[in-house]
Formats: structure tokens, C-alpha cells, sequence
């Protein structure tokens, strides 16, 4: 018995690593977007006996849950003045899908998931990273060769980027296997820097460095002993890796081409696409600012067609549901942040809870620039993987404490 709750359990966290990503699953194996809700299904069913042996849920879970409840009233709300013909039918959809996805990870996650679910993110970065390489090393990095990775480059990059962020951690802080997750680090800098994304390139370090930052200055202001052990791991192990990652990217032509036309922010944002798709929506959020036009709106808005987004999630929330819904959820987004900050303030060695941290910014970083925010699960999955982690820690280290007193 115990060891098919195991499996059941390792069956449950795969499917939830699967559902963070699943447009690569579709793209891979061109199925159908229809194997989506019944992986979601499959997540929520074996989910039961979890849900079923979880005696309560804590305050910071029902606070997260409760303000995602509201955000997406709100936008349902918007129906009623919406100027989409269709698009709002399939975005009630996604939100539903979204919001069901929410309250079965707070009701049912638990820290030890959350631990295994970061290694599960590596494990499926290591699988993406071979079919990247193998194909950029045999087709090249042009679309007249056909290769998928320049046609889905999005799609692949990002799980990579989260894999390579759990594996660099690894590396400063882990006590066990450092020498093999270096190695780890080694082969999902590769990969990135040959998955065409130069966003999720820039962005995953950027990630890295912003969590650095926080965790020196929380040692600062503690005065932490331990403070040059930080230091030094950002600097003997981190800093060469960086250097690495950006030497390997030059080499592909088309990232190489990409990352020095951000010398030229005008010609970025011709060459991009997001200087229109931008500047129509500062337009029409200065025409409705407070309510917006109603949900599935912002692609006629941004960019002219209906079913398009304005790659940038605060845009598509101002454009469908005004000032209200960006409030909203940004309280939903800080909500795992300011949680994380806290609990590395008093964990600053905790290779999860920097880990989770960094997934975190990198993924919010990422939805600025690119994707449709309504098919934001990874956003979900970590933001509340994120606070079911810190609630299971908090516990585990007051157990202690008692323990220790008595």
C-alpha cells in the first residue's frame, strides 16, 4: 500500500510538472490541446486521497486562494461590457482551468512535493535540452532548415531556464552531489544558449543575480556570519558559470544578433513587434483606464485581431478588466513574493527556497515580455508550490523547536 501511494504521488507531481508546461508536449509529440484538461483531470483525481488525508490549510494558503477567487470574478465580470466577439468564451476557459489548477495545489501540495517538484523541472529541462541540441547541431539555427526550436524556441527555452535555475543552486549551496550538478549547470547552459530565446537567457540570470542581491542584503542587515560563504559561492561558482552561458550564446548567429540589437532599444522594438503592440495598448488603456474594455478584448485592442495579446500580462489585464484587475493580480503575484522574501529572510541557505524565488521572478520577468497571461500556469504552480513549501517548512521547524524544549 505504501508503495503505490508512492508512485501515485510521483505519478501526481509528473503530471503537475507536465501541466507548467504543456505546450511542449504538444509541440513534441503534435498532440492535441484536448490531452490538456484531461491531464488536469488525471492531476485532480489522484489528488483525492491527498486532499482527503490533509487535515487543514493555513491561513497564507486560504489568503492566496482567495484573492485569485476575486481577480477572476472581476474579469468574469468584465463579460458584461466586453467588445470581443468569441475570444472571451475561450478565456473563461483558461481561467476556469487556471483557477481549478489553484485550489487543488492549495489543498493538496505539501513541502515534500514542492522539493520534488523542483527536481522534476530539472529532469524535464534535461529531456528538452537533448532534442534542443541535437536539433540546432544538425539543422542550424535558420527557419529555411525547418528546425522546430527556431519556430517554438518560446516554448522550449523557458522549462530550460527553470531547470537550469534549480541545478545552479544546487551548485552554490547544495551539501551533496555539487561536482554532478555543476555538471548538470554545465549541460542546461548549453542548451539555453542554443534555444534562440534570448529573454529566458537574459532573464534567468537576471533572476539569479535579483535573488543574490536579496540574500546579501538580508545577511547584511543581520549581520550573518556567514555572509562570505555567499559570496563566495556567487563568485566561484556562479560568476564563470555566467561567463559561460553568455561565451556559448554568441556562437549561435541568430542569438548572437539578437542580444547586440538590444544596443539599439528603437530598432528592438520595431524588430520585435512589441513597440506596436505597446503603444496601442497605452493608448487604449489612456482612453478606459478604470474598467477597461472586458475580458478578451486586448487582442483587437493591442494588435488589431482577435485572439492576439499584448506579450506583457499588466497590458492584457488593464486592456480586459481595467485598473481593478491589475491590482488584483498583482496582489495574487506579490503575494508568493513577499512570503518567499520572508521566509529567506530567516532560511538564507535554504537551496529551495532561493530556488523557488528565482523561478518565481525569472517566470513574472517573463510573462512581461512574451505569452498570453491567461495560460500563466507555471506563474501558478510555483506561486502556490511557493507558499504550500514555506507552510510545510514553518511547520517541520517548529516540531523541532518543541522537540528540542521538551
Amino acid at each position: 500500500m505504501l508503495l503505490f501511494t508512492k508512485w501515485t504521488n510521483l505519478i501526481r507531481l509528473i503530471l503537475l510538472a507536465l501541466l507548467s508546461y504543456f505546450g511542449v508536449v504538444s509541440t513534441l509529440f503534435n498532440t492535441s490541446d484536448a490531452l490538456y484538461p484531461i491531464t488536469l483531470f488525471l492531476f485532480i483525481l489522484l489528488s483525492f486521497k491527498t486532499i482527503y488525508n490533509k487535515k487543514s490549510i493555513y491561513k497564507k494558503q486560504v489568503i492566496y486562494g482567495f484573492i485569485f477567487i476575486i481577480s477572476i470574478a472581476w474579469l468574469l465580470l468584465s463579460v458584461a461590457w466586453t467588445q470581443s466577439h468569441y475570444q472571451w468564451v475561450n478565456d473563461i476557459v483558461l481561467l476556469f482551468f487556471l483557477l481549478s489548477l489553484v485550489v487543488t495545489i492549495v489543498i493538496s501540495i505539501n513541502g515534500e512535493d514542492v522539493y520534488n517538484l523542483c527536481l522534476g523541472y530539472v529532469i524535464i529541462a534535461s529531456t528538452i535540452s537533448l532534442f534542443v541540441i541535437y536539433n540546432m547541431m544538425y539543422k542550424g539555427d535558420s527557419a529555411q532548415n525547418s528546425n522546430i526550436i527556431y519556430r517554438n524556441y518560446l516554448t522550449f527555452a523557458s522549462p530550460i531556464a527553470i531547470g537550469l535555475i534549480v541545478s545552479i543552486f544546487k551548485v552554490m549551496y547544495s551539501k551533496y552531489n555539487r561536482f554532478t550538478w555543476c555538471l548538470v549547470s554545465l549541460y542546461l547552459m548549453l542548451s539555453l544558449s542554443m534555444s534562440l530565446a534570448r529573454g529566458a537567457l537574459i532573464f534567468c540570470v537576471a533572476s539569479i543575480l535579483l535573488v543574490g542581491i536579496i540574500q546579501l542584503s538580508i545577511l547584511l542587515k543581520n549581520n550573518n556570519k556567514y555572509i562570505v560563504k555567499a559570496i563566495k559561492a556567487y563568485w566561484l561558482f556562479f560568476m564563470p558559470l555566467l561567463f559561460l552561458l553568455f561565451y556559448a550564446a554568441f556562437f549561435v548567429e541568430r542569438t548572437s544578433q539578437r542580444l547586440l540589437r538590444l544596443m539599439n532599444p528603437t530598432e528592438e522594438l520595431a524588430e520585435g513587434g512589441r513597440g506596436g503592440l505597446w503603444g496601442n495598448s497605452l493608448s487604449a488603456i489612456y482612453d478606459s483606464p478604470l474598467f477597461g474594455y472586458g475580458l478578451g478584448s486586448s487582442g483587437i485592442l493591442a494588435g488589431g485581431i482577435e485572439g492576439r495579446y499584448p506579450h506583457n500580462w499588466i497590458f492584457q489585464l488593464w486592456l480586459d478588466g481595467g485598473v481593478v484587475a491589475v491590482i488584483l493580480f498583482s496582489a495574487f503575484i506579490i503575494t508568493p513574493f513577499y512570503y518567499l522574501i520572508k521566509h529567506i529572510n530567516n532560511n538564507a541557505f535554504d537551496t529551495t527556497g532561493l530556488s523557488l524565488l528565482a523561478i518565481y521572478i525569472f517566470l513574472i520577468l517573463d510573462f512581461s515580455k512574451s505569452y498570453d497571461f491567461y495560460t500563466a500556469k507555471p506563474i501558478i504552480i510555483i506561486g502556490a508550490s511557493s507558499i504550500a513549501y514555506i507552510v510545510w517548512h514553518n511547520k517541520k521547524h517548529q516540531r523541532k523547536y518543541q522537540c528540542h524544549k521538551s
